[in-house]
């Protein structure tokens, strides 16, 4: 028998794993309000709190998202670059520019 590679688990990140915790949980308590004789009225009021907090959640991991991506963004650039292109340019110059630093906008 041949060596197989064994499969790697998929690490998940703290901030994803709340994430999805979030949505299973409204999932559950979507369920519970469509079970009968349960208290609907008041449990109505705790599951749109509960989608109004994932929604702040979703968008607090969009942005971190973002940024880690932002912050990659010229480091792929740079490899990306062919060879000849590479010796010439200015990373430091790169890096400014893709994150939006170091420019001086201020015209008065």
């Amino acid at each position: 028998m041949g060596s197989r590679m064994a499969a790697k688990p998929l690490k998940l990140c703290f901030s994803k794993k709340l994430l999805i915790a979030d949505y299973v949980i409204l999932g559950l308590m979507i369920a519970m309000f469509f079970v009968p004789n349960f208290d609907t009225p008041s449990w109505g009021l705790v599951v749109v709190a509960w989608i109004a907090q994932i929604a702040i959640s979703t968008g607090a991991y969009y942005w971190k998202a973002k940024a880690e991506n932002l912050v990659k963004l010229p480091i792929l650039l740079l490899k990306d670059l062919p060879e000849d292109m590479r010796e010439k340019a200015d990373p430091n110059q790169i890096i400014a520019s893709v994150l939006g630093i170091g420019t001086n906008n201020n015209n008065s």
